[in-house]
């Protein structure tokens, strides 16, 4: 395949540009080309952690089905639901701003990550530091 090729009208050297760029800066540890699915369904830790004022959760799933992502307080309530629908089998990312779901700062504190899809389940830990 040629470089030149095009893909919807877009030369396919600026789409492979675009996602050199996007790898580099997210710090990406995936295939650029999009095209590699995850063989299990995971939930990385959090990167910055503590954080002020927002942190990125990368998941990924092996395959389609439904994911959800909540932010819980030290207490146990519902803080901030930041993915809840069906995805494809691939690899994603959320970011959490430290607001509630009406949009308005929390306090620091712990705060925990739930992840739950088909027959998986992990609670992540974060920092918040205002």
């Amino acid at each position: 395949m040629h470089i030149r090729n095009s893909e919807n009208g877009v030369p396919a050297r600026n789409l492979l540009l675009k996602k050199t760029f996007e790898f580099f800066e997210t710090g990406s540890s995936g295939d650029i080309t999009g095209a590699e699915i995850p063989k299990a369904t995971s939930l990385s830790d959090n990167f910055p952690n503590p954080f002020n004022p927002a942190t990125r959760v990368k998941f990924g799933l092996k395959g389609k089905g439904h994911v959800s992502l909540r932010i819980y307080d030290v207490s146990g309530r519902l803080v901030r639901v930041l993915v809840d629908d069906i995805r494809d089998a691939g690899s994603y990312e959320a970011v959490w701003d430290g607001t509630n779901d009406e949009g308005r700062s929390t306090a620091s504190g712990i705060y925990f990550c739930r992840m739950e899809a088909a027959d998986y389940e992990r609670t992540l830990k974060m920092v918040l530091l205002r």
